[in-house]
């Protein structure tokens, strides 16, 4: 028998140079009762310090990650400052690992956590930044059954992120921000696909 692990609930973002404004269009268009959790890192240094009161302007509520704190529909969670922000099913994990990247809190932990404990309620984003930050762990999200965005390298300050990205793995989506937040709005509606039981032997 197949377990339904419900809708395309769980959202993850992360980009770093060039992300700041197509993060805040995504967030002014997404709509306050979206049934999804909203998660995101950006490698941009001291400028995380200020992300969350920048996205606040949007109808979704903005905080921090909390060490295991469960996370809730409807509601957008930013990394901690000098902090891995993990995915553990249906709460948070704050560490202070090692770097990825060069960067903590970094794209790939976040994603990577969300595809191997979330599998196929995972809605993975990447937009504008430097080099290939992502690409490997958006290539795990699309190997257990998740969603794979990233924006237009056309619309992006700094293409690398999404361009390298498209060129590791088949997205399902390329798209402006304004056209992100109409796909993370329609996805988080939709049923994920069934999680198979392992067979009986």
């Amino acid at each position: 028998m197949d377990h339904k692990p419900g809708n395309r609930d769980i959202v993850v973002i992360g980009g770093s140079a060039g992300a700041f404004d197509p993060l805040r269009a995504i967030f002014a268009r997404l709509p306050a009762d979206l049934p999804a959790a909203i998660f995101v890192v950006l490698h941009i240094g001291e400028s995380n310090k200020h992300l969350p009161g920048v996205l606040a302007d949007g109808p979704i509520p903005v905080q921090w990650a909390k060490d295991k704190a469960r996370f809730k529909r409807g509601c957008a969670y930013v990394a901690a400052p000098d902090h891995h922000l993990l995915l553990v099913r249906d709460h948070m994990r704050l560490t202070r690992s090692p770097r990825e990247n060069r960067s903590r809190p970094a794209i790939d932990v976040l994603l990577r956590s969300a595809a191997v404990n979330n599998g196929t309620r995972v809605i993975g984003v990447l937009l504008s930044g430097y080099q290939n930050d992502g690409s490997a762990d958006l290539i795990a999200i699309k190997e257990r059954g998740g969603t794979a965005i990233v924006q237009d390298p056309s619309s992006a300050a700094v293409p690398d992120i999404p361009s390298c990205a498209l060129q590791a793995t088949t997205v399902d989506h390329v798209a402006s921000p304004a056209e992100i937040a109409l796909l993370i709005t329609d996805l988080a509606h939709r049923p994920a696909a069934p999680i198979e039981s392992p067979a009986k032997t």
